[in-house]
């Protein structure tokens, strides 16, 4: 199996290379939007974003950001030996839905 062959950050990238492993945890206070189907499904300026060696960060969002009726509890869990179990969870907007494509 070949490994991956990490890519240089430009001028104001980050790179994933660079990310710490085990994960970290930072508290971001940026007002992150997520839309789907053209609904605004979440907003918030209380997220976390989690940084982890070779992965693109992920921001999670607390509960009471996303908009009432969104999402819905979809089959299959998954564990990671850092972040622990993984509930997933189906995301409807406007006409639009994403099965599985969120996680708490």
């Amino acid at each position: 199996m070949k490994l991956p062959a990490p890519v240089p950050a430009g001028p104001g990238q980050e790179s994933v290379w660079a990310y710490p492993r085990p994960p970290r945890l930072e508290r971001t206070h940026r007002h992150l939007e997520i839309w789907l189907g053209g609904q605004r499904i979440a907003a918030t300026s209380g997220a976390y974003r989690v940084l982890e060696t070779s992965h693109p960060r992920t921001y999670y969002l607390p509960p009471l950001a996303f908009a009432p009726g969104v999402l819905e509890r979809a089959a299959g869990a998954s564990t990671c030996e850092w972040k622990g179990e993984a509930t997933y969870w189906t995301v409807r907007g406007g006409a639009a839905m994403a099965v599985a494509a969120a996680w708490s």
